[in-house]
């Protein structure tokens, strides 16, 4: 009886000690400007209160250390991460988990990375890629110096053989090429894909990486919680319904094509490749 007595108070305590929001946050993350996330975002945030019965709200940092800190200290609930800031992420806070991966355009559960050049340049080898100006998005960017020097590497080259900056954005890389500020950039494939038109040419791509994960620290919500969360995104099958088609049609580009059920395991292998690159400059 003692036993039984000490279960249930430790259980009603666990209960007590869970934080109650008012409102759930959730930080996209900064792959364009500010005002192309929030309103990309703001459809799929809206779905989720109706889903789960809570309110949502986007809280909008601008670059991804900002994500990762805010999600780490339990200024958001919720974070949108690459698998370079969630493996960041999670150096720093092993309780933050993934609850959903983002499956890409095509159904596949992993995406690439594109080492790219404007048509008017002589470089037509990624191993040419030495002394030149590089483009990156951001530092903790998944297709920023990881991404990068996971090609370049490839050729027995380094991002430190070349000048490389931040962008700030993916769609900011994109226009420093086509206006001729720097020689070369890395962003998302697909996102790559949506400006190639404007003329620009690919040259290497990464090998796959997990999708976008959207976190949240293994206690920072109820199981409840968490788990109306998970239902509410994997249930969606835009590729072969119409109305879910329809439905996340306005959302992201990262986030509309459907999810699945994500496990910390599924990014032990992005883990071990960031460890082995070394710190990223």
């Amino acid at each position: 009886m003692r036993a039984f007595i000490t279960t249930i108070l430790t259980g009603l305590l666990y209960l007590t000690m869970q934080p109650v929001f008012s409102v759930i946050r959730l930080a996209p993350l900064p792959t364009i400007n500010s005002q192309s996330i929030l309103k990309q975002y703001e459809p799929m945030a809206r779905y989720l209160s109706s889903a789960i019965g809570e309110k949502i709200e986007i809280a909008y940092y601008a670059d991804y250390r900002q994500v990762v800190t805010a999600l780490r200290d339990g200024e958001v609930q919720l974070a949108v991460l690459g698998p370079v800031p969630y493996v960041m992420a999670r150096r720093e806070q092993r309780a933050i988990i993934p609850l959903v991966r983002f499956l890409e355009s095509n159904g596949e559960e992993e995406y690439t990375c594109t080492l790219f050049v404007r048509e008017k340049s002589t470089v037509r080898e990624a191993g040419l890629i030495k002394n030149l100006d590089i483009s990156l998005p951001q530092k903790l960017s998944t297709c920023g110096y990881f991404g990068a020097e996971e090609i370049l590497r490839s050729y027995s080259l380094s991002v430190k053989q070349n000048r490389f900056s931040y962008a700030g954005s993916h769609s900011n890389v994109v226009l420093s090429i086509l206006l001729g500020e720097s020689d070369a950039g890395v962003v998302k494939t697909s996102i790559f894909r949506q400006y190639i038109h404007h003329g620009l040419v690919p040259l290497a791509e990464t090998k796959p990486f997990p999708g976008f994960a959207l976190a949240s620290l293994e206690h920072g919500l109820l199981g409840a919680q968490k788990e109306k969360i998970i239902r509410a995104l994997t249930v969606l099958n835009p590729r072969t319904n119409l109305r879910d088609k329809k439905l996340m049609a306005s959302w992201s580009a990262e986030l509309r094509n459907g999810a699945i059920r994500a496990n910390p395991e599924d990014y032990a292998p992005m883990e071990a490749a960031v460890l082995a690159l070394g710190e990223i400059e």
